[in-house]
C-alpha cells in the first residue's frame, strides 16, 4: 500500500512537475515577449527622443514668437491710439478754427449787410435830393 501510495504521489508530482515545467516554459515565452516589447519600446523611445526635443524646441520658439507678436500688436495699438488722439486734437482745433472763421464771416456779412443798407439809404436820399433839386430847378426857371 505504501509503495502504491508513493508511486501515486510520484506520478502526481511528475504530473505537477510537468505542468509547472509547462507553466515555466509559458512564462519564459511571456517574459521573452515582454523583453522583446521592452526592447522595442526602448528603441522607439530612443528614436522619438530627438523628435520630442525638436517639438519642445519648436513649441518654445512658437511661444517666443507669439509673445513677440503680442508685444508688437500692443506697440502698434499704442501708436494707433496716440495717432487717433492726435487726430482728435487736430479735429478739435480745426473745428475751433472753422467756428472762428464762421463767426468772422458772419460778422463780415453783418457789416456788409449794414453797409449795403447804408448805401441803399444814401442812394435813396440822393435820389430824393435829385428830385428835390430838379423840382427846385424847375421852380427857379
Amino acid at each position: 500500500d505504501k509503495l502504491r501510495f508513493t508511486e501515486l504521489q510520484l506520478a502526481a508530482s511528475r504530473e505537477e512537475g510537468g505542468q509547472l515545467a509547462g507553466q515555466v516554459d509559458e512564462l519564459r515565452g511571456v517574459l521573452s515577449d515582454a523583453q522583446v516589447q521592452l526592447s522595442e519600446e526602448r528603441h522607439n523611445r530612443t528614436r522619438q527622443e530627438p523628435m520630442l526635443r525638436d517639438l519642445q524646441s519648436a513649441l518654445h520658439r512658437a511661444g517666443q514668437e507669439k509673445q513677440a507678436a503680442i508685444e508688437q500688436v500692443r506697440g502698434d495699438t499704442r501708436q494707433l491710439e496716440n495717432a487717433l488722439h492726435k487726430s482728435e486734437e487736430t479735429l478739435q482745433l480745426q473745428e475751433q478754427k472753422l467756428n472762428s472763421a464762421y463767426e468772422e464771416v458772419r460778422g463780415a456779412k453783418d457789416v456788409h449787410t449794414s453797409t449795403l443798407r447804408a448805401l441803399d439809404e444814401a442812394n435813396s436820399r440822393a435820389s430824393e435830393f435829385e428830385h428835390t433839386n430838379a423840382d427846385l430847378s424847375r421852380q427857379l426857371l
